[in-house]
């Protein structure tokens, strides 16, 4: 199973779904994809820096100000997430510690 916690500043996640053989898992599958796809869109579409490891089946993001850009692909993400776990509740689940409170950087100048 995969458990992904989400708190303050920090998602984490660990496990193998166990839907189907390595290779053939389609759950393990779309979990990869949703944390590369942020890995990626972060990278590419923002300027801030949210720290992502994704290695050995395990998968850390952790900020602490991140831009309304970066704020909206880490919901994103996180839909996408509990999506996947209504939909396979036996093999990924998901726990919010707290409220997921992002502080945005300032926009000096911006407005």
């Amino acid at each position: 199973m995969i458990n992904v916690t989400i708190k303050q500043g920090k998602i984490t996640a660990s496990g193998h779904a166990g839907y189907a053989p390595k290779g053939q898992d389609i759950v393990c599958a779309a979990f990869s994809v949703l944390s590369l796809t942020l890995e990626i869109a972060v990278e590419k579409f923002t300027d801030d820096n949210i720290e992502i490891v994704l290695e050995n089946g395990e998968m850390t993001a952790q900020w602490q100000q991140v831009s309304p850009e970066g704020l909206l692909l880490i919901n994103a993400y996180i839909e996408g997430v509990k999506a996947l776990a209504e939909n396979y509740p036996e093999y990924i689940t998901v726990q919010a510690r707290d409220t997921l409170k992002t502080e945005e950087k300032s926009r000096r100048g911006t407005r």
